[in-house]
């Protein structure tokens, strides 16, 4: 938003002094021809910087909102993982079955469920390989687990790593881990991970 406000008085203030410029070399015809030819360049110049800037701008204003987007997911699956944790911890690290989202709803606020690069109220996936009350010591490397991640829009939405959103986020995904770390990480990087538990 403050980027649109600063682009718009930049063009208010170019379009005043280009304005003031050419009204200069229009009323002042006793002026020399070189003055009145300079008025004309400048006023010239503060347009094309008035049309050139925000095509150069924007992308980078994007992007920041994109970043911004991102640090909010990031802290959202971050509040998802305490409120696993928390979960964990009261139910014999037996991690919820089915309806994920209801069961975890009294530690974590629903709120905290939606990715803000996504319209509605849902935005993450919780890993497949949890369902049927897996328990969490049976998992190897917790750092290395994925537990939820950038995934469906719909509540309670239990998915693989073929259910990983990776062009949520700059062609990246935010994954949550059973550590309760969170890291933005690009496809590539899915191989390295562990998405599966032998029982």
């Amino acid at each position: 938003m403050s980027g649109a406000i600063f682009l718009g008085i930049f063009a208010l203030i170019s379009v005043i002094i280009a304005a003031l410029l050419i009204r200069w070399a229009w009323k002042d015809k006793s002026e020399s021809p070189v003055l009145r030819i300079f008025a004309y360049t400048g006023a010239g110049c503060l347009l094309v910087m008035l049309v050139g800037c925000p095509a150069i701008l924007f992308p980078v204003f994007m992007q920041a909102r994109e970043a911004a987007k991102r640090t909010s997911c990031l802290t959202n699956l971050q509040q998802v993982g305490k409120g696993l944790q928390m979960y964990l911890a009261e139910h014999d690290d037996r991690f919820p079955s089915g309806r994920w989202c209801d069961a975890m709803s009294e530690y974590v606020d629903r709120a905290h469920f939606a990715c803000p690069a996504l319209e509605g109220a849902y935005g993450y996936s919780l890993n497949q390989a949890t369902d049927g009350g897996l328990i969490a010591d049976m998992v190897e490397d917790p750092k290395a687990f994925v537990v939820g991640f950038d995934g469906g829009g719909a509540a309670n939405t239990l998915a693989g790593q073929s259910g990983v959103d990776w062009d949520r986020h700059l062609s990246k995904a935010s994954l949550l881990f059973l550590d309760a770390a969170v890291q933005v990480m690009p496809p590539e990087s899915a191989g390295d991970l562990q998405w599966s538990v032998e029982r």
